[in-house]
């Protein structure tokens, strides 16, 4: 009889009222999914899929250092994993430097890295690939989209200050330094995207 596929299901938002709204991308409709999908496995065999264990988070995906996820990473160090499923890429990283290093993590571990949204195998080179190719995509519009949220607030403060006056010319002073961050840290995480691409894709 072939040895059962230790599977974990792992889901995230960002906020408890994201979750709270049972939205398309909530907790519970996230796990339904990853389920039913661990279903049609099994309905096809000859492999037999077990969920062995839900990771449920509210946290935001701007690194790993999240406690379900890391509790997640513990049992698949352990090796009482062996398939670790989530919907969609963003639920676990949006670094490109992080999803590699977690893919190398999980392939060091015979632990397979599977995304439904995305179609993404990693057991495979192909999958490998187009795990950078949407780890970029993702990155790139998280960091584009806090450029445009910085922008527009600079924008719309600026409307707001007394033209001409003291008090008017230091927040648009301010303002302009924090637009200047803000675009600093968007050429930060592309160089650091290029980084981790190229030290972590294996040869």
């Amino acid at each position: 009889m072939p040895e059962k596929k230790k599977c974990a299901l792992y889901v995230r938002v960002s906020t408890l009222m994201q979750d709270v709204d049972k939205e398309a991308g909530s907790l519970s409709s996230q796990e339904s999914l990853l389920r039913r999908y661990v279903e049609q496995k099994n309905a096809l065999g000859p492999e037999t899929w077990e969920v062995v264990e839900v990771y449920r988070e509210s946290a935001s995906a701007k690194d790993t250092r999240r406690k379900e996820f890391q509790r997640l990473l513990r049992a698949v160090n352990d090796g009482r994993i062996s398939a670790v499923l989530f919907c969609k890429l963003d639920r676990i990283s949006r670094s490109v430097g992080d999803l590699l290093r977690l893919v190398e993590f999980f392939r060091e571990h015979h632990c397979e890295f599977i995304s439904l949204h995305e179609n993404l195998d990693t057991s495979g080179p192909m999958g490998r690939f187009m795990l950078v190719l949407f780890g970029a995509l993702a990155e790139f519009e998280r960091a584009t989209t806090h450029h445009q949220q910085v922008f527009k607030q600079c924008y719309l403060t600026q409307r707001q200050a007394d033209n001409g006056t003291e008090a008017g010319a230091l927040k648009r002073f301010f303002l302009q330094q924090a637009l200047n961050d803000a675009n600093a840290a968007h050429t930060h995480d592309e160089e650091s995207g290029r980084i981790g691409i190229q030290r972590c894709i294996p040869c």
